[in-house]
């Protein structure tokens, strides 16, 4: 007997908010903090991570583009996630003297922030 694929497959919304919701343990961040950079409030949040998906809309957008961010940051910081929070966390001059995740709080500092790091990679 053979199980169908689409059986067992994942929505791509159902892929985000799982990939979502690692990188927020990976990141030791607060569901709050998600929200402000996802740009949604606390229920949404929690009703996401009870689900395990979510909608394919601005938050959805936004939800990708930190799991981009986080990968930049893997790949850059060779995996470390003390690395990856130490540069998330600390003030940079790059981003106003302010910590890049705070600059990630709304959505023209989080594209900002996804564009520094792809340009980032390209020098590594």
């Amino acid at each position: 007997m053979h199980a169908s694929i689409e059986e067992h497959s994942s929505t791509p919304t159902q892929v985000v908010t799982k990939a979502l919701f690692n990188v927020k343990d990976e990141l030791g961040v607060s569901q709050e903090v998600i929200g402000q950079i996802i740009g949604a409030d606390a229920a949404t949040v929690s009703r996401m991570q009870k689900r395990m998906d979510m909608k394919q809309n601005r938050v959805y957008e936004t939800a990708v583009i930190l799991i981009r961010i986080y990968r930049s940051l893997y790949t850059i910081l060779g995996g470390s996630s003390d690395a990856i929070k130490h540069w998330l966390n600390t003030n940079n001059k790059d981003f106003m003297g302010r910590p890049p995740i705070d600059n990630m709080k709304n959505i023209v500092g989080l594209i900002n922030t996804a564009e520094y790091l792809d340009s980032m990679r390209g020098r590594t």
